[in-house]
């Protein structure tokens, strides 16, 4: 399988492509379409679960600009 120093590829770019896909982008798709976090009956039966959803507890602008800050310290943390 030599080469010849050209440069080239030993893999077709389709192939490379393909592997990318089933194990990069696939796993995440199948994951994010199967996850369950709560099942239908028990998410009717108790409402209080969706307390801190409904009250934006998670999800404002305070904890917006927190992890905007968060990701700007780590970026400077691994670039220095």
């Amino acid at each position: 399988p030599w080469n010849g120093l050209s440069g080239t590829t030993l893999y077709d770019s389709y192939l490379i492509m393909m592997y990318n896909m089933v194990f990069t982008s696939f796993p995440i798709f199948i994951v994010g379409s199967l996850d369950l976090d709560v099942y239908a009956p028990a998410a009717f039966a108790m409402p209080k679960l969706y307390f801190f959803g409904v009250n934006k507890a998670y999800f404002n602008y305070r904890m917006l600009v927190a992890w905007l800050f968060r990701g700007v310290v780590h970026a400077l943390v691994n670039f220095f």
